[in-house]
């Protein structure tokens, strides 16, 4: 009696087993063409119930959605709003009865995001300008149909700007010139979840930070190749190379470099020249550069030599002053970025917070000059090292020294190098 219990109850439960075998369904399709995720309803039916789940396509509209169901056969419906707020709603069957792997999918496939015909993915544009005195005069910049166009706006008097129903098939940016005469752009926020229109929004946007980082700056500074015999006689004294270490705004582009050389020749514009001077000095040599984000810099020092010729901190033959391509000082014929008996000169890391390394190779025992100078010349901080034959690190540490562009000059007996050294 109890063994005909037993197999009653495992054939009861196997008949219940048998009852409840579910089938896994798998959705796709591609909603296309979009600027990013849309959100869509799936719903279907099954076991007598109806089933409603809102799900997100992928940035470029697709979708993949598995469930399981217990029915053989059903009716699944994807629905969403198109890119003028129209409803879609398509429908599909699904068919499990001949499929024993207890898989099955169904595709949509393409599905057209604009099926009313209408022109394209429309968008609502916001933001807030703040730290402002008058209102602020902006520009929009987007693409409708493969072609960039621009919307002209202005702040209201609390910072706010909207502009809706605007048809675009990229993100916008948004550009204007800030306090300090900066031409700036802003990118939108990026958008997770689209609902129509795309609600772009350029968040808080200062129009005039405390600190300008995009600014353009202007510096040189001078380096000579001078040779030295073992005596300490100056056998010869090259052209004053002019080291253009100047940059534009960021993001901008340098337009032009004009150089006044303090003696009452004309300007020059340019990158390259060679410019001769009647005496030693001092004379005021200045450059002012001009970027295409309309800033500008200018920057002056003073230049002179002494009566060997050699180039002078601050003393009448002549010399000549020489730049090449900015971007590189060996360029230029008598540039250097080694000295005599010091070579591969690595500093790093640059910029430096707390401890720099310097190090290089060193063909003979001698002392050298490690000088940390700001941009205006001015020695900030010099030792006197001890270095030996071969490889040589040495740790300095710059946490005491203020944020800003500084040069490192190596100095020994046969001269000197400078490389400029940012401390954050």
């Amino acid at each position: 009696m109890k063994i005909k219990h037993l197999l009653f109850s495992i054939l009861f439960l196997g008949m219940s087993f048998m009852t409840i075998a579910q089938t896994t369904l798998e959705i796709r399709g591609h909603i296309t063409p979009v600027a990013g995720p849309v959100v869509f309803t799936i719903t279907y039916t099954d076991n007598g119930t109806t089933n409603t789940v809102t799900y997100i396509t992928d940035s470029i509209g697709q979708f993949s959605y598995n469930t399981s169901v217990v029915d053989t056969f059903g009716t699944i419906n994807v629905s969403f709003d198109d890119c003028n707020n129209n409803p879609v709603s398509l429908n599909e069957f699904y068919n499990a009865s001949n499929n024993p792997a207890g898989f099955v999918y169904v595709d949509f496939g393409a599905i057209p995001f604009c099926t009313s015909g209408g022109p394209g993915n429309l968008a609502n544009f916001s933001g807030q300008f703040i730290n402002f005195g008058s209102l602020v005069n902006f520009t929009i910049s987007y693409v409708s149909n493969n072609v960039l166009e621009e919307i002209q706006g202005v702040c209201d008097s609390m910072g706010y700007f909207f502009i809706d129903s605007i048809e675009t098939t990229t993100p916008p940016t948004l550009s204007f010139v800030d306090c300090h005469g900066v031409l700036r752009t802003v990118a939108a926020n990026p958008v997770v979840i689209l609902p129509y229109p795309v609600p772009y929004d350029f968040s808080v946007i200062d129009f005039c930070p405390s600190t300008n980082p995009f600014t353009c700056f202007a510096e040189f500074y001078l380096s000579q190749n001078v040779i030295i015999d073992s005596f300490n006689n100056i056998i010869s004294a090259g052209n004053v190379v002019v080291v253009n270490t100047s940059f534009a705004s960021s993001g901008a582009n340098v337009v032009s470099y004009t150089w006044d050389f303090g003696d009452g020749s004309p300007t020059y514009t340019g990158v390259n020249f060679l410019h001769s001077y009647a005496n030693n000095g001092p004379y005021y040599l200045c450059v002012t550069l001009l970027d295409d984000a309309g800033c500008s810099s200018t920057f002056c020092d003073s230049v002179m030599v002494d009566n060997s010729g050699v180039l002078s901190g601050k003393t009448n033959g002549g010399f000549s002053i020489q730049m090449g391509d900015g971007s590189d000082i060996t360029q230029g014929p008598t540039a250097i970025n080694e000295i005599e008996n010091i070579e591969e000169v690595m500093v790093y890391p640059n910029p430096a917070k707390d401890n720099l390394s310097i190090s290089f190779q060193a063909k003979e025992n001698e002392n050298i000059t490690l000088s940390i100078l700001d941009l205006t010349g001015k020695v900030i901080n010099q030792e006197v090292i001890a270095v030996n034959f071969g490889a040589n690190k040495i740790q300095w540490n710059v946490s005491d020294f203020n944020a800003g562009i500084y040069f490192l000059q190596i100095k020994n007996s046969s001269g000197s190098i400078a490389k400029k050294l940012n401390i954050q």
